[in-house]
């Protein structure tokens, strides 16, 4: 019930989570099945061009264009609509759907409407007062929105798109302040994450050494400064990578 709560009040339908993100992303990390992949060259057209430029960093964004830090929301509201959508079918500016059972479509009408409620009881703890809940849920919302992006785009979005998953390959760390890392639950050390998903993550900085250590060729860990820089320097659709 925890879980439910607390996804809940990011707006994320537990199942959902659970598909795109355990079940999808960490098996395929940034081959052409992961769902949190960038636009391929192949996908441009005027649906993906436009998104990408609103709510991708790249070259051709406007310059720390705000509205990138409030991808996590649009993320989950597009592959909300397309879990939805029947079969195989999905949104254009969605990379990949997993498939979803009957008994998980409905689980993922159960979240939604559980977060109708949760959102509902928001509005009346608040006063029934439109500023007090604008406050309460949609900024909040989009202020978790911005942490979240800034940590999943230098994570993932500098690596080259693979035939195979890659932990190594397929994502990167990034060097954050001491504090940082204490509050955000070492979620810099992503990499480490993606090699060793139930790992307790205060070992993850050990974990960094050791691969530091054994795969300095592959292992990917740079300041989140740098890595900010990088990202509004790369193409808005990508190629394949080896």
């Amino acid at each position: 019930m925890l879980e439910f709560l607390l996804w809940g009040l990011n707006g994320v339908p537990v199942i959902l989570w659970q598909r795109l993100h355990n079940q999808t992303h960490h098996a395929e990390t940034n081959t052409m099945k992961d769902t949190d992949r960038l636009f391929v060259e192949k996908e441009r057209s005027t649906s993906t061009t436009f998104y990408a430029r609103l709510f991708l960093p790249s070259r051709s964004t406007l310059k720390y264009n705000p509205l990138v830090l409030f991808h996590f929301v649009t993320y989950i509201v597009r592959h909300s609509v397309s879990a939805l959508m029947p079969g195989a079918a999905k949104l254009p500016i969605v990379t990949s759907k997993p498939k979803y059972s009957a008994r998980q479509y409905s689980q993922l009408l159960a979240g939604i409407g559980f977060i109708g409620l949760l959102q509902t009881g928001i509005w009346f703890i608040v006063g029934q007062d439109w500023g007090r809940y604008v406050w309460a849920s949609p900024i909040a919302l989009l202020v978790t929105s911005s942490v979240v992006m800034t940590y999943i785009f230098t994570n993932h979005h500098l690596n080259p798109l693979c035939e195979f998953s890659d932990p190594l390959v397929g994502s990167t760390s990034v060097i954050v302040p001491n504090w940082m890392d204490w509050l955000h639950d070492n979620f810099s050390y992503h990499t480490e994450h993606h090699v060793f998903p139930g790992m307790n993550p205060k070992f993850f900085p050990e974990v960094s050494r050791l691969l530091h250590e054994h795969f300095p060729d592959r292992y990917n860990r740079i300041p989140l400064r740098e890595a900010w820089k990088r990202i509004w320097l790369q193409d808005e659709f990508i190629q394949m990578g080896d």
